[in-house]
Parts: C-alpha cells; structure tokens; sequence
C-alpha cells in the first residue's frame, strides 16, 4: 500500500513511515516468458503477467539496476555496439542517452530516420538500411549487436521494422530496452559498471 502511494506522487515523510533504511538500494526486476511464445511481440500490455521476478540489492541504484538485469537475463554491455531505433516523439530525449553511449565508448547503429536525426546533431550513428530496402538491413546486422534500443509506434503491427527487430532480440537473447526510462537507468548502470568493480555478496554476509 505505502508503495502504490509512493509510485502516485506521496513522499514517505507525509505517510509517516519512518525511516529503516540499511543503506541498501534493492531493483525488482520482472521475467516475461517471451522466448516460450514464438512470434509473440516483446511488447508489454495491461494484461500481461511475469513468469517469475528477480531482484538486485546494492548501495547505489545503478549497481542495483545492472544486476537486477543481470538475474532477468538481459545484461546490459559495458562494451560494443547498440542499435537505436527511436520514434519521432522520442527523438529529441534520446539525445542525452546517445551522447553518453558515445563517450563510454560503446558504438552506435541507427536506423535511417534515427541516424540522420542523430548524425544533424553532431553524434555518429551509423545508418543501417530497414528491411527489404538494400542489403544489409537492420534484421541482417542485429545478431553483431550488443544492446537494442527501440520505442514503438503506436499500434504497431507484426509486419513492421520494430515489431521484427523486438522478436529477433528475444530470439537472440540480445537485450533490448524499449522505453527511454529503462534506456536512462541502463546507461547510469552501464557507466557506474564500467566505472567500478561490480560486487557482489551472498545474502547472509549482507546481514548488519
């Protein structure tokens, strides 16, 4: 209940909860039973249900959110390339999260609309064609790459680019992000990984 209030707007201080913490962070992480359901779009809706959760604990959310991505087997690269695929209205935020990937690093694929807008504003992207527009299109390089990013249309049909980039990332076992708040999480995690040594200790040593 004091969860729910808190995802809704409260702070803990007008709930009077007092504080408990241990100086711990913990990330909940849902698994989806995509790579069971063949065909199936690894998009999520109101009635879907997980198969099963994870959970990372650690002092800070980044290291968190990196493990609890870890446990769902979609572990985010501290190195190599990954593809952006973002819709229009998203374009303009996505900016922040491909300037970072950059200085990390990590190299970028787009595809044409994402890559031009990008590359007009001073971030190499390298273009790759969409499917069935020349080879190579983006269905023949995604099994090169480390980490898909891509946000749906609205109503997005199975014949579509990013439905078929989605599916091959589930049948892959590619990680994807498909909402630019998981991409801004990802990318502190990726930095603060790449920055520091991951550690990692059983529950029983984590006891005060």
């Amino acid at each position: 209940k004091l969860a729910a209030k808190v995802m809704a707007g409260k702070k803990l201080s007008e709930l009077d909860y007092p504080e408990r913490s241990r100086g711990k962070v913990a990330v909940k992480e849902v698994v989806y039973p995509f790579g069971n359901l063949p065909g199936v779009d690894p998009l999520l809706g109101p009635e879907m249900q997980s198969t099963g959760e994870v959970m990372g604990i650690a002092e800070s959310f980044d290291e968190a959110y990196y493990k609890a991505e870890l446990a769902a087997e979609n572990e985010l690269p501290t190195s190599g390339t990954v593809l952006l695929s973002i819709r229009d209205e998203d374009k303009s935020e996505v900016l922040q999260i491909a300037r970072e990937l950059r200085e990390f690093g990590l190299g970028l694929v787009g595809t044409e609309g994402t890559a031009s807008y990008l590359g007009e504003r001073g971030i190499g992207v390298e273009k790759v064609n969409k499917i069935n527009q020349g080879s190579p299109d983006v269905l023949e390089i995604v099994g090169e790459i480390d980490l898909i990013i891509n946000t749906p249309t609205e109503g997005e049909k199975p014949h579509r680019d990013g439905y078929k980039i989605r599916r091959a990332a589930v049948d892959l076992k590619i990680p994807y992000i498909t909402n630019l708040q998981a991409a801004h999480a990802a990318v502190r995690a990726i930095k603060n990984t790449r920055r520091t040594r991951l550690p990692v200790r059983t529950i029983d040593e984590d006891q005060p």
